[in-house]
């Protein structure tokens, strides 16, 4: 049954404000322990000439963003929640901001009906906008836009930071003009960034996640993974993949801030892992 307090909670949640101001509200964990990168391609920093243009293409982002999470119900929040874990629904009503826009990501991206997502369905609608429009190609790259883990390498005050991607092995400078203020040197974070001609930024509220929640996710996709590694991958994951690895991520991290992750939790995980992963081997 729709509860419709509780679904205008969701909706004032969701506002333009919010939106506009979700990724300075933030403070993301340090990743202590995890080793910088120094192999990696570094990214390339845009000049400062650039930022009118990304602030004309944000706010078509924001506007666009904002009538797509009209679509989303508060049955299909909570039918996703629970499909991460969250089964009981005061965890909807009482989660943290940060953690409901990530859920709203997860619909947006991977909730589909008859085969297509929110934002393929905007696409094939008779009201899509024209692809050379700023809305159509907004619209577009948001459907490119893929789920990752980051750390933050280097902060550019008032311009933004640059992001290494490590699922894949790269680096990208993200424009914020106010994301400088609230985040540290090495935070971790999961989410999706938008590419879109010259400007890169994010694609939506960046989930906080802390060291242990990024070594469980990358040891679940690889049990043999070495934090000394840096990075998991240089190829690109396949839809499934991408897919089962944000479910695990959102709801270790989701897990972890109800304070339902503790060392022993983690430590058996670690070895289900290990044991899943001699097992493979055997077969």
């Amino acid at each position: 049954m729709l509860l419709q307090p509780t679904f205008r909670l969701i909706r004032m949640t969701l506002s333009e404000n919010n939106l506009n101001s979700a990724s300075r509200r933030i403070r993301l964990f340090p990743a202590k322990g995890y080793p910088k990168s120094s192999t990696i391609q570094p990214a390339i920093v845009p000049a400062p000439s650039v930022l009118p243009r990304y602030r004309a293409l944000r706010d078509v982002f924001i506007e666009l963003k904002q009538s797509l999470y009209k679509e989303i119900t508060y049955t299909t929040l909570l039918r996703c929640a629970k499909s991460l874990g969250c089964e009981d629904e005061a965890w909807l009503t009482g989660c943290q901001p940060t953690e409901l826009f990530a859920l709203s990501e997860f619909v947006l991206h991977r909730f589909s009906r008859l085969g297509k997502n929110l934002i393929q369905r905007r696409l094939a609608s008779k009201s899509a906008p024209s692809p050379e429009s700023d809305r159509g190609s907004v619209l577009l790259a948001l459907r490119e836009a893929r789920f990752s883990i980051f750390t933050a390498e280097d902060i550019r005050e008032g311009l933004g930071v640059v992001l290494c991607d490590v699922l894949r092995g790269e680096m990208a400078f993200v424009i914020d003009e106010a994301m400088d203020g609230t985040i540290v040197p090495q935070a971790i974070m999961c989410g999706r960034l938008l590419k879109l001609e010259d400007v890169t930024f994010c694609a939506g509220s960046m989930l906080p996640l802390s060291l242990d929640t990024l070594l469980l996710a990358l040891r679940s996709f690889d049990p043999e993974f070495d934090p000394a590694r840096r990075i998991l991958s240089c190829r690109e994951l396949d839809c499934l993949e991408e897919e089962n690895l944000e479910g695990f991520t959102l709801s270790m991290q989701f897990l972890a801030n109800a304070g339902g992750l503790g060392k022993f939790e983690i430590a058996d995980m670690l070895d289900q892992i290990d044991e899943a992963a001699r097992l493979k081997k055997r077969n």
